[in-house]
C-alpha cells in the first residue's frame, strides 16, 4: 500500500493510511481508461470464441454475485472479466501496467463496496455490449464502449470520497489518517 501511496510508514510507529483523494481516484480512472482501452482494441481483433463464452459465462457469474449482493465475489468477477478480456491483445508489458493499476483501484472498490452496487448492475450490461463488438471484430467500438464504461463510475466514485472520508478514515494530528476499527 506505501508503494502505491495508499500508506506510509512513520519511523518508529505503525502505519498509517493516506487520506482517500479525490485526485488519486480520478487519475487512476484517467490512465486505466486508456491503457484498458488500447488492450481492448488489440484484444478484440485476436479473441477467440471460447475466450467469448468464457467471457460471457464469467458476466453471467457477475451478475448473480450483484443480485446475492455479494461484493466480494463481483469484485473479483469484475476484475477476471477485465483481466481475460485483455488478455488476448498480445502485450504483455500493456498487461502489467493495467494489472498495477487494477490494484490501485482495488483499494477504493472494496472501500466503496456497498455504494456502488448500482454501477456495478450496469457494468455486467456494459460488459455484454463490449462482448458484442469483439464478437463482431470492430475494435473502434469495442474501444469506445470499454472507454466510456470505465469512466462512468468515476465521478460516484469521487463523490462518494468526498462526501463520507471522514467516516472511512479517523484524522491524526500528523495529517495522516488511520483505518478506524470498529468497536467500543
Amino acid at each position: 500500500m506505501e508503494v502505491q501511496g495508499f500508506a506510509s510508514q512513520r519511523r518508529f510507529g505503525t502505519p498509517v493510511v493516506s487520506p482517500l483523494s479525490e485526485s488519486h481516484i480520478a487519475e487512476v480512472y484517467l490512465i486505466r481508461r486508456s491503457l484498458e482501452g488500447l488492450a481492448t482494441y488489440y484484444a478484440s481483433t485476436r479473441i477467440q470464441a471460447a475466450e467469448l463464452e468464457q467471457l460471457k459465462q464469467i458476466n453471467r457469474e457477475l451478475h448473480i454475485a450483484v443480485v446475492k449482493d455479494d461484493p466480494v465475489s463481483w469484485s473479483q468477477l469484475n476484475r477476471t472479466f477485465h483481466r481475460r478480456l485483455y488478455a488476448p491483445c498480445g502485450k504483455p508489458l500493456l498487461c502489467q501496467y493495467i494489472e498495477s493499476l487494477m490494484d490501485m483501484a482495488a483499494f477504493y472498490m472494496m472501500a466503496l463496496a456497498k455504494y456502488v452496487r448500482p454501477r456495478v448492475e450496469e457494468s455486467a450490461q456494459e460488459h455484454a455490449e463490449i462482448l458484442r463488438a469483439c464478437e463482431d471484430r470492430d475494435p473502434d467500438l469495442a474501444r469506445h464502449l470499454l472507454e466510456k464504461h470505465m469512466v462512468k463510475g468515476v465521478p460516484m466514485l469521487v463523490d462518494y470520497v468526498r462526501a463520507h472520508a471522514n467516516e472511512l478514515t479517523k484524522q491524526n494530528g500528523d495529517g495522516h489518517r488511520r483505518v478506524r476499527r470498529p468497536g467500543p
